[in-house]
């Protein structure tokens, strides 16, 4: 179930009551709205008379002022003095980057993440928000049934960066501590155990980390440029239930796993790939298997941004150029082809790419100008054009109305967040396009922040 707000009542120094106008009580507040008389008359003339209390306050008088209208923010004040707060346009309550209003603070997103069926926001001031799948306890949400269809507050606090596998979430918070949860067979959460956890457990022992990476039963981190790693074993049948270290590979920013493989951009922006080589996923022109060998990708230069799909991965260069290799049957490289591409090869888009997201079978990226194209499956419309192609290799337009910030690829979905909005578009079945439904959309909806 999702988390519901309940607008609470706040004082006002010199103004309105934030509740909507009511019958006068004995206690002090001025339920009525009648230019701050408190309890007058009686304690239930609903502010009909002169304004002195005559119930059980004796004589008391308070002068609460009156409310001047003006423009209304997300501050949880009732600022044009119409009894409601904080409505209205996200535009003028939080202006640009706030994609909702909750409890008089604007959620800004930081970061989003998506797994095989569920979805993840960082907030600036570091709560976490979740929705879809839960049913192995990835939302970090105890309270959550099977799914959730909008967002819910989880239990995960002061998050910077987060990684999501087919049903583990694992996130770092300020203090560099990693915190997993979820579905735990291969001990992918990191504590020791295979019990899998609706709350947050720490992975240890670990020393402070910079950032997170999930493969789909798998968890790494990055400490001082260094890579430590439980879970799956990449290409291997091995459990590793606590973190341990990945030696041979040195001054790592950034590493993204897939469904039997891990890469990494090291030093000088060089990647290298290990695991399950199944498809050429490693992109060392071979299909030979590499659990615990590192390889670099043939035909890459340098990355400095990587994403991992199932059995292929992207990388986004420093000309802002994208490219993939790996298994191609839907056309998730983006070359225009259905051919397997064992190396670094460029895919068909257009415009300086600013950030990309591989999802199981398909890939979006967005450009400076705010566009967003996508390629590969279009199972449930995940390519968010609103066409009913089974695949696309050549990157089509998402559908949009205003500029794409952020944007993060799952099973056979996509989210992205804009201006003033989270949306989402593809498969719903387990509630993953957060809009309150289980309808799949070929074109991005709306994320209900709000209260049904």
């Amino acid at each position: 179930m999702a988390r519901t707000f309940a607008w609470g009542m706040v004082a006002l120094t010199g103004g309105c009551s934030l509740i909507n106008p009511t019958a006068e009580f004995g206690d002090l507040v001025d339920g009525g709205y009648d230019a701050g008389q408190i309890e007058d008359a009686t304690t239930s003339d609903g502010g009909r008379d002169s304004g002195t209390d005559s119930g059980s306050h004796g004589d008391a008088e308070v002068d609460a002022g009156s409310c001047v209208p003006g423009a209304e923010v997300c501050n949880g004040v009732d600022d044009d003095c119409d009894g409601r707060v904080d409505e209205g346009d996200l535009r003028n309550l939080c202006a640009e980057g706030g994609v909702a209003c909750i409890e008089g603070s604007c959620l800004r997103p930081v970061q989003l993440a998506a797994g095989s069926e569920h979805v993840c926001l960082v907030a600036e001031a570091g709560d976490v928000w979740c929705w879809g799948s839960n049913r192995q306890g990835q939302l970090c949400a105890p309270t959550v049934e099977e799914h959730a269809t909008r967002p819910t507050r989880t239990e995960l606090a002061n998050a910077t960066s987060i990684a999501l596998g087919d049903r583990h979430t694992c996130a770092r918070d300020a203090d560099g501590a990693v915190y997993c949860c979820g579905d735990n067979d291969w001990g992918q959460l990191g504590d020791g155990s295979r019990t899998p956890s609706p709350s947050p457990v720490r992975a240890s022992p670990l020393p402070s980390a910079s950032s997170v990476g999930a493969s789909s039963t798998g968890s790494c981190a990055i400490s001082s440029g260094e890579l430590l790693c439980w879970g799956r074993e990449v290409g291997t049948t091995n459990r590793l239930t606590r973190p341990v270290p990945v030696p041979g590979l040195s001054d790592i920013s950034a590493v993204s796993g897939g469904q039997q493989h891990f890469c990494a951009i090291a030093g000088a922006g060089r990647v290298a790939c290990w695991g399950s080589n199944s498809f050429g996923v490693l992109g060392d022109g071979t299909s030979t298997p590499r659990p615990g060998q590192f390889v670099t990708v043939m035909g890459l230069t340098s990355a400095v941004a990587i994403d991992a799909g199932n059995y292929f991965t992207c990388a986004l260069t420093p000309a802002r150029d994208v490219g993939c290799w790996g298994i191609n049957t839907a056309g998730q490289i983006g070359d225009g082809s259905l051919e397997n591409r064992p190396v670094f090869t460029r895919s068909m888009t257009a415009g300086m790419h600013v950030t990309l997201a591989a999802g199981n079978t398909h890939v979006c990226a967005t450009s400076i100008d705010g566009r967003a194209q996508c390629w590969g499956s279009n199972v449930a419309g995940a390519l968010g054009h609103g066409g009913t192609e089974t695949e696309s290799p050549f990157p089509v337009g998402v559908r949009r109305a205003d500029a794409v910030v952020l944007v993060a690829s799952g099973g056979a979905f996509s989210c992205a967040t804009f201006l003033s909005a989270v949306q989402c578009w593809g498969a719903n079945d387990r509630g993953q396009l957060g809009d309150g439904s289980t309808a799949n959309s070929s074109v991005p909806v709306q994320v209900a922040f709000d209260t049904p």
